[in-house]
């Protein structure tokens, strides 16, 4: 017997059959666990100094850069990093590992740049971390 002719001759049987089916889902619908903002933290730190004055790139790496890629190189947990020097702006960036709290690590990175901070060339603005 098909499903065409089942539900014809017992209309009441498939009636039930559909309230089960959306009484199932509706309950399975309640109980089911939604989150809309989970909890997610990028490791993610960035160190960007402004240079004025126009300052190239090839001194903007060796005056504010490589002094400030030396002393946050030691953070812990950190996994890689990313430099970049453009005329004017050095952009440092630090990939830290998964599971990392990353307000310590920001904290910590703080702390090793502030060893650099009095070498900075005196045109380069306070950096923004």
């Amino acid at each position: 017997m098909n499903l065409s002719k089942f539900s014809i001759k017992r209309p009441i049987t498939t009636i039930m059959i559909f309230a089960a089916f959306c009484l199932m889902g509706l309950i399975a619908v309640t109980r089911l666990p939604v989150e809309l903002y989970p909890d997610i933290a990028f490791g993610r730190v960035s160190i960007i100094t402004y240079i004025r004055g126009g300052v190239p790139p090839a001194e903007v790496e060796s005056m504010v850069t490589e002094p400030i890629e030396e002393a946050v190189s030691t953070v812990s947990n950190l996994e890689s990093m990313l430099s970049i020097s453009k005329e004017g702006e050095s952009t440092v960036v630090l990939n830290f590992s998964r599971g990392t709290d990353m307000e310590l690590a920001a904290m910590e990175v703080r702390e090793k740049f502030a060893t650099v901070k009095d070498d900075m060339p005196p045109q380069a603005e306070r950096p923004v971390i």
